[in-house]
């Protein structure tokens, strides 16, 4: 009978336990596992004497076990097997560690942790005696009060026992492939000390802990302060004492960064070997990993929460604001879906990735009770393909108001960096600094491709009728659109990271050469930018808006009459139809919410285009701007030339950063005229096909059309929808629908876990109402200081409904808005940046406007009045 057993002969018969069994299939993939072998438990019971063996089945109690194996060693033939196999493993007389592996012992149902007794550094002369008190162990009070707690004959099966090879290590821990507190099966959990595990094991110090995703990237790290590490000591009875860390290396990391890397691989073998989560016990010596074993992780049962997903809707509420239609937001996902994989091709990432990732650019933005939302994390790991994307996380964490690595900081780097992966990195920095020098170059010129491309499109769609072509024909029309514009968008992200670095670069420069003016300077420097044909949209209100002064006694009407009133009076007004229907031309597919396409165009509904007319003609009558933002501009530039007279060289860098933020700011705006032009021609192909369905009576109403989404519209024309029966679909979204226009909205940022509709949202940032005082402070960007009424706009019915001159107050802002800002004195918005279209816009029409004021739309209350100051963000109220 064989009592000794090693991976090479160890059977599935083999009764040694799960310790034992998973050394040897981990064994048999070559993995740096110390040399072992396993002494069966019929080792055990061949070395019981006749007395001890009838003894054994009667013990009830530790204090019985205690009478049984008083005496315990092993036979002459168990002996002599043992110290040969020894031999084989030790040659030189090396120290052995001797562990149990007890068949319930470290399975998925049971772990025993602790429970038996281990011994670490023992000679080969103690191992007999180390064997025996392993074998003891499996019988103490612990052990027996475990089994009964987990419902376990009291009399256990006796363990084998491992002998391997020890390993003095420098750094040892445990990786978890799977989070063990919250079963997050896309974080792996590294835990790590210095010197030996007995210290983590025990609780004894605190271990420096990594959280790694499944991209390998550390996004969360706790540093122990570890002032103490157990090492050897021959001198102490159980030959572990304890060292005293350096003081340099108590606060730093005790893992490199390539070691992190290995075993985060090392365990992730494990774990495909098995076919579930591993819980890897590890250890470093002389550079070399090595792995002690491994066992199941046993703390989640059966509980598996799934993936984690963080959804933001910051940056969105800016374009898709409330409740979206279906419509809207299918279009919206193959918009974001397309526009990023050309952004990812632009930035040469190879194709192989760019289809691997398909599901990624899939789900980059979600629906959440009828609202569009971000998927973060997706978003964040598309980025991360791009060179050098840590240049970025600035970009992105505008884009989502918030810090990526908000799980947690990256670990830091502790390793010494070879010279050749120093050299890797100078050579791919080099690279991807050509790379975006050679898109700031061409640009200018893709930007003006864009646009002479889109204003061909549309001119010759304007030539089409498009409610004389079939459903069919426009189905083709919307894939034509769909294929030729969306994927060119993506210059719009090249744009915004040149936008984003020269707006830092202009308030670093600012700052560092300027002094006390630079935060004045700042704003008033980008007054006055004359921007295309956002600008010209406003310039068009103003001249009707002039137009209609001449008439005084019609501006109440437009202030407060009827459409039909309105329109019934432009006949008497030939001056001003000429210049409307100019107006109509070009702007008359924008709307308030121009990129949500169930929102009416100016040309279906241009009640609100009447009342703003009324409303900046009414501010025309009354009060002018004293101080016309090209002035504001103009006296700037006098201001920053003399400021920074004896420093020429300073000048003009700082002229040409200015010359370039200006020239990002204006090409942002025209990139977003032109995309509202594209959903203003999606809506009418679609509303048309609307049309057409309702004459085939498969919708009673056109504008259900914006309850289906794209994929079931165009899959009734083209024989690929899995439903025909369209106006049962549409009833049941509308009843849906109607429940999130009544229900509260989700946070801005919010976490699911894992099936995202039965996932409770879980905020994950305090939601801020605003400060107690009389007092608080935003971004500034656009100068100014005014006081005034505030109006709050909640939503597009009450947009225009505010008193001239009055200041604005929003959530976030809407670009429809810019046909309003003619008639306020001030703008504040709760979100946004300098970068938003309210802040552009604002600059440009000299608006003293504030963004990025958290809690201010409980701060402030209807009919406040305020003092704000457009240059330093100060928001004051005022009591009379």
């Amino acid at each position: 009978m064989a009592y000794i057993l090693n991976h090479n002969t160890i059977q599935t018969e083999d009764l040694v336990g799960g310790k034992a069994k998973a050394l040897a299939k981990l064994s048999q993939y070559n993995l740096p596992i110390p040399e072992w072998l396993v002494i069966t438990p019929n080792a055990f019971y061949d070395s019981l004497g006749p007395d001890q063996k009838g003894a054994l089945s009667h013990v009830q109690s530790h204090t019985d076990a205690l009478d049984v194996f008083k005496n315990l060693t092993l036979s002459t033939e168990v002996k002599l097997a043992l110290e040969n196999a020894i031999t084989t493993i030790c040659p030189k007389g090396e120290l052995l560690a001797v562990r149990s592996s007890a068949l319930e012992e470290d399975s998925q149902a049971y772990s025993f942790a602790g429970q038996l007794q281990s011994f670490l550094f023992v000679s080969p002369q103690d191992a007999i005696e180390r064997v025996c008190d392993v074998w003891r162990s499996a019988f103490s009070q612990q052990v027996l009060n475990y089994r009964k707690i987990q419902n376990l004959p009291l009399i256990p099966q006796a363990p084998a026992v491992i002998l391997q090879r020890m390993i003095q290590s420098e750094t040892s821990g445990v990786a978890f492939t799977i989070d063990p507190v919250t079963g997050n099966t896309e974080v792996s959990v590294i835990s790590a000390v210095y010197g030996l595990g007995t210290s983590l094991v025990n609780g004894q110090s605190n271990a420096d802990v990594f959280y790694i995703n499944p991209h390998g990237k550390i996004t969360k790290t706790h540093l122990a302060h570890k002032e103490t590490a157990d090492v050897y000591n021959p001198e102490q009875p159980n030959r572990i004492g304890k060292m005293s860390v350096p003081e340099t290396h108590r606060k730093i990391s005790c893992l490199q960064d390539f070691e992190i890397q290995a075993i985060l691989k090392l365990s992730h073998s494990t774990t495909q070997i098995f076919g579930y989560p591993q819980d890897v016990e590890w250890c470093i010596a002389n550079r070399q990993l090595y792995l002690l074993q491994s066992r199941p992780v046993t703390t989640l049962g059966s509980h598996k929460p799934g993936i984690s997903r963080i959804w933001n809707n910051v940056e969105l509420e800016e374009y898709w604001s409330d409740v979206t239609t279906p419509l809207t937001y299918s279009v919206v996902c193959r918009f974001y879906e397309l526009l990023y994989k050309q952004f990812c091709m632009l930035m040469r990432i190879h194709p192989q990735k760019l289809v691997e990732q398909n599901d990624t650019f899939r789900q980059l933005v979600g629906l959440i009770q009828g609202r569009i939302y971000f998927n973060v994390s997706n978003f964040q790991h598309i980025w991360s393909f791009v060179p050098y994307f840590t240049e970025f996380q600035n970009i992105i964490e505008s884009l989502f108001h918030k810090t990526l690595t908000d799980e947690g900081e990256e670990a830091p780097s502790s390793s010494p960096v070879h010279w050749k992966q120093q050299l890797t990195e100078n050579v791919f920095l080099l690279k991807s600094i050509g790379l975006q020098l050679y898109h700031y170059l061409l640009l200018p010129n893709a930007i003006k491709n864009l646009q002479s491309d889109s204003e061909k499109i549309f001119s010759d769609l304007e030539h089409l009728e498009l409610h004389r072509l079939s459903p069919d024909k426009l189905a083709v029309l919307y894939h034509q659109l769909e294929k030729t514009l969306f994927p060119h968008w993506a210059i719009c992200h090249l744009n915004n990271i040149d936008a984003y670095f020269f707006q830092m670069l202009f308030s670093k420069a600012l700052n560092a050469w300027c002094g006390e003016e630079a935060e004045t300077l700042q704003n008033e420097l980008l007054c006055g930018n004359d921007s295309k044909p956002d600008g010209d949209l406003i310039q068009n209100l103003e001249t009707l808006a002039a137009t209609l002064t001449k008439t005084p006694d019609m501006i109440p009407i437009f202030c407060e009459r009827s459409l039909n009133e309105i329109q019934s009076v432009i006949e008497e007004l030939p001056e001003f139809k000429t210049a409307y229907d100019t107006f109509l031309a070009k702007f008359g597919n924008h709307s308030f919410g121009d990129l949500k396409l169930e929102n009416p165009m100016l040309l279906e509904n241009p009640l609100p285009l009447f009342q703003t007319i009324g409303k900046i003609a009414n501010r025309k009558k009354t009060m002018e701007n004293t101080h016309p933002p090209a002035t504001i501009r103009i006296n700037a530039e006098k201001v920053l030339q003399e400021t920074l007279a004896s420093h020429k060289f300073k000048y003009i860098i700082l002229r040409w950063i200015l010359k370039n933020t200006r020239a990002r700011y204006q090409a942002r705006q025209n990139i977003h005229f032109r995309l509202c032009s594209l959903y203003g021609w999606l809506r009418q192909i679609l509303i048309t096909i609307g049309f057409q369905f309702q004459k085939s009576h498969l919708l009673s109403d056109a504008k259900d059309i914006f309850y289906l989404s794209i994929e079931e519209i165009l899959g009734y024309i083209e024989g690929t929808a899995t439903t025909t029966s369209l106006s049962h679909l549409v009833a049941l979204r509308k009843e849906e629908f109607k429940k999130y226009t009544e229900a509260p909205a989700p946070p801005n940022e919010f976490e699911t876990i894992g099936t995202v509709y039965q996932s409770a949202l879980q905020t994950t940032v305090s939601q801020d109402n605003g400060p107690p005082d009389n007092k608080i402070q935003g971004t500034g960007c656009s100068p100014g200081i005014v006081r005034g009424k505030i109006r709050f706009i909640h939503n597009h019915s009450s947009q225009i409904n505010f008193s001239t001159g009055e200041i604005l107050v929003a959530e976030h802002c809407d670009p429809g808005m810019i046909m309003l800002y003619p008639a306020v004195s001030g703008l504040l918005f709760e979100r946004g940046s300098m970068l938003s279209h309210a802040a552009i816009i604002s600059r440009e029409l000299g608006i003293p406007t504030i963004v990025s004021i958290p809690g201010i739309t409980h701060w402030l209350q209807e009919g406040d009045w305020i003092e704000m100051d457009g240059t330093t963000g100060w928001i004051k109220k005022l009591t009379f």
